[in-house]
């Protein structure tokens, strides 16, 4: 299970690494397109992603998780959110500190597939 885990996080943060290349490369041919407004826009954007997944977790998490504050999921919803912002070479808005540090381990960048952990080297009898 942990693999399999393992596989999403490196699957979302290759996704992830896509949009800001493609929202780089974008900046870059059409800067008249990010103006004080896009940047508006985009901040409102993350601001309402930030509510939404905090109530989301609220929610999930009721009833309380060991370890775990109920401030917590929200401090690490900002955090991520001012890390994306800053991504996109916007100022960060929260300034919330990560509350759980140990997940920037499940931000898995090797170049591993299902295919090439699963085959294993063979020998002809």
């Amino acid at each position: 299970m942990a693999t399999g885990t393992n596989w999403v996080f490196r699957d979302e943060s290759a996704h992830i690494a896509f949009a800001f290349s493609v929202i780089a490369t974008v900046r870059r041919e059409q800067p008249d397109l990010f103006d004080e407004s896009m940047e508006a826009d985009v901040v409102a954007m993350i601001r309402e992603a930030v509510d939404c997944e905090a109530a989301f977790a609220q929610d999930v998490l009721s009833q309380g998780v060991v370890g775990m504050s109920h401030r917590d999921p929200r401090k690490y919803l900002e955090y991520v959110a001012d890390r994306r912002l800053e991504s996109l070479a916007l100022r960060p808005v929260h300034g919330s500190r990560d509350p759980f540090a140990f997940m920037e381990l499940q931000d898995v960048r090797e170049p591993r597939t299902l295919l090439s952990v699963a085959i294993r080297p063979t020998r002809l009898a």
